[in-house]
């Protein structure tokens, strides 16, 4: 039989899922005002049944068999979506929180913090790098969607605290892709250059737990009181099983992703932030920009385009199969090429106004991009040395930047100049 999951919504029972089935609470619906559940599951109905509904909850989960099988057998339990939420759905992506049982129409658990030291974190952060699926620390209950390794923290007074029974994390800790050395490192590069442009960023650092380094992130979704707010990332919105959120593998496009970004928000505003995000992972090659890495955050005033997140370069990585700059392919099309080399002004500024965008202001924001980022590299990057950084890898990828930021400027002028018609019909 299968399992009965209730979810709440900031303390509000919404309804109850299976794995293929999704009931909304008549009280709840009554309720609601403006205020989303779920995008792929509309209010309109109160019954939902079919892959959306799994999908809707599998986005939840890792995208990593191992550390979803681990968790399985930590419990006792399958690897079915609502098996795994009825044991670590106390803390997930947004605002939900999911039980086996139903405790009426609210509840809201008061949650356990276990205070850990920086000797616990970096012992977690050494089994994270010979066994990449061990997730989860003793005591912790969470679950975060995505491939790859990471645990959450809650920032106390006297450090950090690992949250369960319903306690909210703040912070998620990735010790990075131990098969690209420094990886952590360029994630926060990327992410710290977004923010220094003008781009809405999760805030990032890099952070020694004892010898151990690892990229913290602070959580977009929850406020700096460490209260939930609501989030659903487009795969979700879309109704789609987070393994096809690559486009080649039959996932959604720059159209697509504009189009549920539009209709949620009721913004061009946030049409051009997502096709601004499109920008900056071309300039700087970030090649992981799936739908499952763009969310919306969902509000009692309505829903926006959320923080951009998960973004790391791979300019400093030309020597790994896939990542020569000439080859890096993103992960959604612009155009009609993946391969970010090809793609060009004339390109971005068509996909732009494709998508509903205002092609102008995406392409100014793309030049500004690529004129601040070499600066705003080389300083950061500099100040990261005193970590234990592979700082041939910083070298290379500073001189990446700069190289291509310069190409990006000038290609970018002489579009302009040509009004970004394209000599050969491309």
């Amino acid at each position: 039989m299968p399992t009965k999951l209730t979810a709440y919504l900031h303390g509000a029972r919404v309804g109850s899922f299976t794995d293929t089935t999704f009931t909304y609470d008549p009280a709840w619906v009554g309720a609601a005002g403006q205020r989303v559940f779920a995008l792929a599951l509309p209010t309109t109905q109160l019954e939902h049944d079919g892959p959306h509904v799994t999908a809707f909850l599998q986005g939840l989960l890792p995208d990593d068999d191992l550390a979803a099988a681990r968790w399985a057998a930590r419990y006792g339990t399958t690897t079915a979506p609502t098996d795994l939420l009825a044991h670590i759905g106390g803390d997930v992506a947004g605002a939900l929180q999911f039980t086996d049982g139903d405790h009426g129409p609210s509840w809201e658990p008061a949650g356990i913090l276990t205070a850990v030291t920086d000797a616990d974190i970096a012992d977690h952060l050494r089994t994270l790098r010979d066994h990449p699926e061990a997730w989860d620390l003793p005591t912790s209950e969470f679950t975060l969607g995505g491939f790859q390794s990471k645990f959450t923290l809650t920032r106390i007074t006297a450090g950090w605290a690992v949250p369960s029974a319903g306690a909210a994390s703040t912070h998620i800790i990735k010790p990075g892709m131990h098969r690209l050395s420094s990886q952590a490192v360029f994630e926060h590069l990327t992410q710290h250059a977004a923010s220094a442009v003008g781009i809405t960023a999760a805030e990032t650092t890099m952070t020694m737990f004892d010898d151990m380094p690892a990229l913290v992130v602070t959580r977009y979704d929850r406020t700096a009181d460490g209260a939930r707010v609501h989030q659903e990332d487009l795969m979700q919105t879309l109704g789609l099983d987070p393994a096809v959120k690559y486009q080649a593998e039959g996932g959604p496009g720059l159209d697509a992703a504009a189009n549920v970004i539009r209709s949620a928000t009721g913004s061009v505003d946030a049409v051009n932030d997502y096709l601004t995000h499109v920008a900056f992972h071309w300039v700087l090659m970030s090649t992981d920009a799936h739908a499952k890495n763009t969310s919306v955050l969902h509000t009692a005033t309505g829903t926006t385009l959320a923080p951009l997140y998960d973004a790391a370069s791979m300019l400093a990585y030309p020597h790994v199969r896939g990542f020569h700059p000439r080859r890096a392919k993103l992960a959604m099309k612009v155009g009609k090429t993946y391969t970010a080399d090809r793609i060009e002004p004339r390109h971005l500024h068509r996909a732009a106004a494709a998508a509903g965008a205002d092609p102008d202001t995406v392409l100014s924001r793309a030049r500004n991009i690529a004129a601040n980022l070499p600066d705003i590299v080389a300083v950061e990057a500099d100040r990261l040395r005193a970590l234990p950084v592979d700082g041939t890898l910083l070298d290379t990828f500073i001189a990446a930047v700069e190289r291509r930021s310069a190409a990006l400027v000038r290609r970018i002028d002489d579009a302009a100049a040509d009004g970004y018609r394209s000599p050969s019909g491309s």
